[in-house]
C-alpha cells in the first residue's frame, strides 16, 4: 500500500502517454531499418541523401522502443495492481460473509420464546416448510433471514420455509430449542 502513493500517479500519467504497442513496435521498426540503412549507405551509393536523415532515423528507433517498453511496463504494473485489488476485494467479502455468519448464529443463540417455538416446530416435525400466521416471532425470524416467505394464501396463514444455514445449526445445536412453547400454543401479541 506504501506504493500507491507514488505509483498512483506514475501509472495515471503512463495512461495518459501510452501509445499502442503496435504503433510503437512499427515506429522502432521503420527506425531501425533506416538506421541500418544510413550504415549500408556507400554501398547502396546514397550516402549524401540519407546522412541528413541520419540522427531522426536514430531518434525513431530509440524513441519507438522506449514508448513499447514504457506501454509495456504500464501494463505489468496495471495488471498486477489489478490482481491485488480483486484479491483484497475477495478477502473483504470474505470476511464480511464471515462477520454475517457469526451474526446470524449469534441471533440464533439469542432468540425470544416465540422465536425459538417456531424454529422448534421445524425440527421437531422434520418439515422444511410450515404455514404461520405472519405475527412478531415469525415476522422476526423472517427480518434476519432464518425463514424465507414461499407463498401467501388469500387466508391469515402464510407458508414459511426456513433457511439451509439456520435449518442445519439448529439441527446440530438442539438445544437452543429445548424448554420453549410451540408458536401454536403462543397467543398472538403475547
Amino acid at each position: 500500500m506504501a506504493e500507491e502513493g507514488w505509483l498512483a500517479p506514475l501509472i495515471r500519467e503512463l495512461k495518459d502517454l501510452r501509445i499502442p504497442h503496435r504503433v510503437s513496435i512499427s515506429i522502432a521498426l521503420i527506425g531501425a531499418i533506416f538506421w541500418v540503412l544510413t550504415l549500408a549507405t556507400d554501398v547502396l551509393g546514397i550516402s549524401a541523401a540519407i546522412q541528413s536523415w541520419r540522427p531522426w532515423t536514430l531518434l525513431a528507433a530509440f524513441g519507438g522502443t522506449i514508448t513499447f517498453l514504457v506501454g509495456l511496463g504500464a501494463d505489468v504494473i496495471e495488471g498486477r495492481r489489478e490482481k491485488r485489488n480483486a484479491e483484497y476485494a475477495r478477502v473483504k467479502e470474505l470476511q464480511k460473509s464471515q462477520a454475517e455468519s457469526a451474526e446470524r448464529v449469534k441471533f440464533l443463540h439469542t432468540m425470544t420464546p416465540g422465536e425459538r417455538g417456531a424454529c422448534r416446530e421445524f425440527v421437531a416435525q422434520n418439515h422444511r416448510v410450515r404455514s404461520y400466521a405472519p405475527t412478531g416471532p415469525v415476522l422476526e425470524l423472517l427480518r434476519r433471514g432464518v425463514l424465507t416467505r414461499v407463498s401467501t394464501n388469500f387466508s391469515h396463514m402464510h407458508e414459511f420455509s426456513m433457511e439451509d444455514w439456520a435449518w442445519d445449526y439448529l439441527r446440530g445445536h438442539p438445544e437452543l430449542l429445548d424448554g420453549t412453547p410451540p408458536t401454536s400454543l403462543v397467543k398472538p401479541g403475547s
